[in-house]
C-alpha cells in the first residue's frame, strides 16, 4: 500500500467525523476519494518522503500510460460520481481523482475545507461545489479533459 494511500485513510476518518461523508449530500465519489488521496500525498511529501512536485506528474503518467495501454482509458471525472461507478472501475482512477482535486484547490487549500463544511451542513453537492470552488461541476467536467491532456509527464515510469 503507497504511503499517501494509509494517510489518506485517516483522511476519510475526519471527512467522516466532520459530516463530509456519511451523509446524502456526500458528493461525488472521484471527489471523496481524490481529496483523501490529495492530503495522503501532501502529507506524506511534507514529512520529505518525496518530493511534492513530483506528485501530479506521477500521477498524469500512470494516467497517460493506462490511456495507452488501454484505450480510451478512464472516462472523464463526471462518470464516476457513484461508488458503485467508482469501486468497479479498473485503472488509475485515484491518479485521476487526485489531479482533479489538485486542479480544484490549485493555491487554496481552504476552498477544500469550504466544500467539505457545506456538505457537513447539508448543502447539496453541486451548490457546494459552486461555492467553494467558483464554477458548476458541469463547467469543471467541461473542461478537466483539456487540463488532464495538457499536464506535463515525466519520461519514467513512477514508482507504485
Amino acid at each position: 500500500m503507497r504511503t499517501g494511500r494509509v494517510r489518506g485513510v485517516h483522511c476519510h476518518v475526519l471527512q467522516f467525523e466532520m459530516h463530509w461523508l456519511g451523509t446524502a449530500a456526500a458528493g461525488p465519489d472521484w471527489l471523496i476519494e481524490g481529496s483523501a488521496e490529495f492530503v495522503g500525498f501532501r502529507a506524506a511529501a511534507s514529512k520529505g518522503l518525496f518530493p511534492a512536485d513530483s506528485i501530479i506528474g506521477c500521477m498524469a503518467r500512470e494516467v497517460a500510460d493506462f490511456k495507452q495501454q488501454q484505450p480510451p482509458g478512464l472516462q472523464n471525472l463526471s462518470a464516476y460520481e457513484q461508488q458503485s461507478v467508482f469501486s468497479t472501475t479498473m485503472g488509475p482512477l485515484y491518479s485521476e481523482s487526485l489531479i482533479g482535486v489538485d486542479q480544484l484547490v490549485a493555491n487554496n487549500l481552504n476552498s477544500l475545507v469550504v466544500y467539505g463544511n457545506a456538505i457537513g451542513a447539508g448543502t447539496q453537492y453541486p451548490s457546494a461545489f459552486q461555492t467553494a470552488f467558483n464554477m458548476s461541476l458541469t463547467a469543471f467536467y467541461a473542461q478537466f479533459p483539456g487540463y488532464l491532456a495538457g499536464l506535463p509527464t515525466p519520461p519514467f515510469t513512477c514508482g507504485g
